[in-house]
């Protein structure tokens, strides 16, 4: 079973994204917070396989706390969600070790792809 930690601040991007992997059966949501504090203090402790989270999660910029994520879990994939200036993100998103990023409106079959391809699950 591969564990999902959710860092989502929007709460209806955090439902679509429970919901999408609650009905794939070889995936668990670990846990979920809603702000970069509660990340850093329980996103270990939640051993996950895989992060996925916002850009901007208060009180951080995603890219901060993806770097302090970084520290602890250097091994953990993270994927963000982008919305505003997507390109610009995807750009530093590489420099910060970040493994994707998906605009928050899109088709998330697409998301679930290279999710399970990160985590090296057959389609």
């Amino acid at each position: 079973m591969t564990r999902v930690f959710l860092v989502l601040f929007d709460p209806t991007l955090c439902e679509k994204i429970r919901s999408i992997f609650q009905l794939e059966g070889d995936f668990a949501i670990s846990g979920g917070v809603r702000n970069g504090v509660e990340a850093i203090e329980t996103a270990a402790e939640s051993i996950p396989d895989l992060i996925l989270m916002e850009t901007d999660v208060p009180p951080f910029t995603g890219f901060e706390l993806v770097d302090q994520m970084k520290r602890t879990m250097p091994k953990v994939p993270i994927f963000i969600f982008a919305e505003q200036q997507f390109q610009q993100v995807e750009k530093e998103a590489r420099f910060h070790g970040i493994n994707a990023v998906f605009h928050k409106e899109e088709d998330f079959d697409s998301l679930l792809m290279n999710v399970r391809a990160e985590c090296g699950l057959a389609n």
